[in-house]
């Protein structure tokens, strides 16, 4: 059945009381009874418990070969049942979670078709992302984590799709997996797999650091008593900035002709 764990469009047809569609020479059972016949409706095509195929018009989260967030509904002895979007969860094996999956939690996995024909999920999604080679530096990206590796970093499944790794130094927090990051793209390999940063670009720091110097001046009367030659905890201490991020704020006011720089002090051009 080409079909299985796959939306198609189909027609519904009707004997009795019951409604079916015909797919591949079969005749596939609806598991709803308030359809209309010859309609021509979108189809999920699975397999009960029973093993036989079913329709259903219900939209799914997740499609054949997709990778997408769902949600565990409960942890048993034979593994994990995620919510797919139908009436029917689908199995996640233990030998298919990179960690143990608990009830309520939410999880990037993969659905796949197993040796006996059924649907089922899997965690282990590294195999299935791939690369991106129309990624350049300072794009912007966004995906979920899906690993952490001690000293290596966090691995990002970038749109459901494509491989990146923030590194540790890149990092600007601690991220848990499942959670949504945004950053920007620092290299593309030649793979297509992607480094990324989830730190702000060092010309979006310092407009940020610029903005905050220039609100401490207006606040002072337009002026500071902190210049190139003031120590690093002084400035620290009345600006919330180190020294360097502090000599480059000041260095864009006097660039842009809003302020005067000295040794030891900092003025507003009224």
């Amino acid at each position: 059945m080409n079909a299985l764990g796959k939306q198609v469009e189909v027609e519904v047809k009707k004997e009795g009381k019951n409604f079916y569609c015909d797919l591949d020479g079969q005749r596939i059972p609806f598991r709803e009874s308030d359809l209309k016949e010859k309609d021509k409706v979108l189809a999920f095509i699975y397999r009960d418990h029973d093993k036989e195929f079913q329709a259903t018009i219900q939209e799914p989260k997740i499609s054949l070969g997709q990778i997408r967030p769902l949600r565990v509904v409960s942890a048993t002895k034979i593994g994990a049942f995620v919510d797919i979007g139908i009436d029917r969860d689908v199995l996640c094996p233990f030998t298919e979670q990179v960690y143990p999956l608990k009830e309520g939690s939410v999880q990037l996995f993969y659905l796949y078709i197993d040796k006996s024909n059924r649907l089922a999920l899997t965690t282990k999604i590294k195999d299935h992302l791939k690369g991106n080679k129309t990624f350049h530096p300072g794009g912007q990206v966004k995906g979920v984590v899906y690993h952490h590796k001690a000293k290596l970093g966090y691995f990002v499944a970038i749109d459901y799709q494509y491989d990146g790794l923030i590194p540790e130094k890149e990092a600007t927090g601690i991220y848990i997996v499942g959670e949504e990051v945004q950053g920007r793209v620092i290299f593309a390999h030649e793979d297509g797999k992607i480094t990324m940063t989830t730190k702000a670009s060092v010309s979006n720091r310092l407009e940020k650091d610029a903005q905050t110097l220039l609100t401490i001046l207006k606040r002072n009367k337009g002026h500071l008593a902190l210049g190139d030659k003031s120590s690093p905890e002084k400035i620290y201490q009345a600006t919330k900035l180190s020294k360097k991020a502090f000599k480059r704020a000041a260095g864009r006011l006097y660039k842009n002709r809003l302020a005067t720089i000295k040794d030891y002090s900092i003025d507003l051009i009224k």
